[in-house]
């Protein structure tokens, strides 16, 4: 291809010539933008994964934690139904009280909150009346 004066290659072509070198480098940014890209969304998976893989393990500690609080609860009603049908020596007497007979009428020589009467106390009574 001639130009106008006459040499052949030089102007225009020359200038194709530089054009094509841009591209190719362009080119190749693209491909490592395109590389970059992939890994950051295999790094943005990878992220997600470990966010749920959290998220699962949050969710079964705090299914265990209301599992044991729910079995504390229950021990505690257990303990609290096992004492107050469990049987107790009065102190007073020896005689064995529970404290499902606690009330406010019942004798205060044994041991709880309220205890039964004691026996001897109602020989007692009955005795003298």
């Amino acid at each position: 291809m001639e130009t106008p004066g006459g040499v052949s290659g030089v102007g225009v072509g020359g200038v194709g010539g530089v054009s094509g070198d841009v591209e190719r480098e362009l080119r190749q940014q693209v491909v490592a933008l395109e590389e970059r890209v992939a890994q950051q969304a295999q790094h943005i998976a990878q992220l997600q994964a470990w966010m749920l893989s959290c998220q699962q393990k949050e969710a079964e500690a705090e299914s265990k934690a209301r599992v044991r609080a729910e079995m504390k609860r229950e021990r505690r009603e257990q303990r609290k139904l096992e004492a107050k049908y469990t049987p107790r020596p009065c102190h007073a007497c020896g005689e064995l009280y529970l404290e499902a007979e606690n009330h406010s009428t019942a004798c205060k020589v044994h041991t709880g909150k309220w205890s039964t009467v004691c026996r001897s106390v109602l020989m007692l009574v009955v005795v003298y009346w």
